[in-house]
C-alpha cells in the first residue's frame, strides 16, 4: 500500500473513533438525540466520500499528469459535498447542522493529530 492510502485509512479511522466519543458524550450530557446523531451520521458520509474522491483524484491527476483544470473539477465536486451535507443538515433542524458541522471539524482534528503522531 502506499502512503496516501494509509494516511486516508488514518485519517477515517481516527474520525470514526472521534465521532464515536461525541456521540457519546452528547448522550451522556444531552440524552439520545436523534436529529444530532442523524447530523453526525451526515457529517461522517460525507467527509468519508470526500477524502475518497481527494484520494481518487490526486492519484488520477499523480499518474497522468493531469493538470490544474481536473484538479479545479475534483474541488469543485468535493466543496459542494460539504456544501449539500450542510444544506440536508439544516433543513433537518439546528442540532443536526451542529452535528454535521462537528464531524467537519472532528475530520481537521484527525488530519492534525496524525501529523502530530508522525513528528
Amino acid at each position: 500500500m502506499n502512503s496516501a492510502y494509509e494516511l486516508k485509512n488514518g485519517i477515517i479511522k481516527y474520525s470514526i473513533f472521534s465521532t464515536l466519543a461525541c456521540f457519546a458524550l452528547s448522550v451522556f450530557i444531552m440524552g439520545f438525540n436523534s436529529s444530532f446523531a442523524r447530523g453526525l451520521l451526515i457529517g461522517e458520509l460525507a467527509a468519508f466520500i470526500n477524502l475518497n474522491l481527494l484520494y481518487i483524484f490526486l492519484n488520477v491527476t499523480l499518474r497522468y499528469k493531469l493538470g490544474f483544470a481536473f484538479n479545479f473539477l475534483g474541488y469543485i465536486l468535493r466543496m459542494s459535498l460539504y456544501g449539500t451535507a450542510i444544506y440536508i443538515s439544516i433543513k433537518a433542524g439546528i442540532l443536526c447542522a451542529v452535528g454535521t458541522i462537528i464531524v467537519f471539524i472532528m475530520i481537521k482534528l484527525s488530519i492534525y493529530f496524525i501529523n502530530i503522531k508522525k513528528i
